[in-house]
C-alpha cells in the first residue's frame, strides 16, 4: 500500500488509504475484487500511476483468501490471543 500512496499527494493519502484498507478487509475475494475495481475507476484519471501500481499488485495480494484458516485466527480479538495461559501455568484449585 505504501507504494501506491507514494504516488498520491499528501492531502489525498488519508482518504485513499482508508479506501484501500477496505479492499483487503472484505470477507470474500469476489467483494474485494469488486471494491478494487470501484476504487480504480474513481481514482484512475486523477492518479493513473497509483492505480496502475494497485492493479499490478492485486493478483498477488488476493492470495491470502486461499487460506481461510489464517483469516479465522486473525479475526480473533487481540485480547483473546494475549489472555491465553498454558495449562501448566494455571493455578490449581485445592
Amino acid at each position: 500500500m505504501q507504494n501506491i500512496l507514494a504516488k498520491v499527494p499528501h492531502g489525498d493519502k488519508a482518504n485513499l488509504a482508508e479506501q484501500l484498507k477496505r479492499i483487503w478487509l472484505q470477507p470474500a475475494r469476489r467483494s474485494a475484487e469488486r471494491l478494487a475495481e470501484l476504487v480504480i475507476m474513481e481514482y484512475e484519471e486523477k492518479y493513473p500511476e497509483a492505480m496502475r501500481c494497485l492493479e499490478q499488485g492485486l493478483e498477488d495480494s488476493w492470495q491470502f483468501y486461499n487460506f481461510p484458516e489464517i483469516d479465522k485466527y486473525m479475526s480473533i480479538p487481540k485480547q483473546s490471543k494475549c489472555d491465553y495461559v498454558p495449562f501448566y501455568m494455571e493455578e490449581k484449585a485445592l
